[in-house]
């Protein structure tokens, strides 16, 4: 997976490269690549992070409030932080 970011490190959206590679066959514009991936505010509440990612099977996408990307959260990492807090009894 990446992430598309415009210059002014603004999210776009997501592709793959299954998505890139349909889009060159296509000889689409970079647009067709992108995937459903609507990024979460960076200030949002854990649950409704942990909401976005049961929706999807790729990392969620992290912004600030100027639509910056900032980074993304997996699954896994949501479970490893869940589980660590539980095993120190937060």
């Amino acid at each position: 997976m990446g992430y598309v970011c415009g210059a002014d490190q603004r999210y776009i959206g997501m592709v793959s490269a299954s998505s890139l590679i349909q889009a060159m066959e296509r000889s689409a514009a970079l647009d067709a690549a992108l995937l459903e991936a609507p990024p979460v505010a960076a200030d949002r509440p854990l649950r409704g992070v942990i909401q976005a990612a049961a929706r999807y099977d790729h990392p969620v996408p992290v912004v600030d409030n100027d639509g910056a990307f900032r980074g993304a959260v997996s699954q896994g990492q949501l479970l490893q932080t869940l589980t660590q807090k539980a095993d120190r009894g937060h």
